[in-house]
């Protein structure tokens, strides 16, 4: 697996439905790509996408929003190209609602460790070391 000119996000360590999608930012059409599939760098939890999966590589310079999502969160940020090549990669903090139903108001605490809505929780526990735990409860 190549890492270089590639994207990179976390997840939990052996899913096997990691997938990408490209956006232009001033249309938000998808980008056409041959491979959607990030494998995991072995057992790191880490998934790697390559930017020589874009179909059509641009030239000069071109800006992309990427996500990459399990099913149940995503990562993404934008990336920007020059010929092709990777010069600067953003990563956004993204939100996702738990649930489809829009007409349901998601509350996010203050210091981001708990977003909970009618039907669902999510607590978040810092650890301490760069990583945390997540556990989705009833309310």
């Amino acid at each position: 697996m190549s890492l270089a000119n590639s994207l990179f996000a976390e997840f939990p360590s052996g899913q096997n439905d990691v997938v990408m999608t490209l956006l232009d930012p001033l249309t938000f059409d998808a980008v056409a790509i041959t491979s959607a599939i990030c494998p995991e760098a072995t057992g790191t939890g880490v998934y790697v996408w390559n930017l020589g999966n874009i179909t059509i590589l641009p030239t000069g310079y071109k800006e992309y929003i990427w996500s990459m999502a399990d099913g149940a969160t995503k990562n993404g940020g934008v990336v920007k190209l020059l010929n092709g090549i990777p010069f600067e990669i953003t990563q956004m903090e993204m939100y996702q609602r738990m649930d489809l139903d829009v007409n349901v108001q998601n509350q996010y605490a203050d210091d981001g460790s708990v977003i909970s809505n009618s039907a669902t929780v999510l607590t978040k526990t810092d650890n301490g070391d760069g990583t945390f735990d997540v556990v989705r409860s009833s309310p």
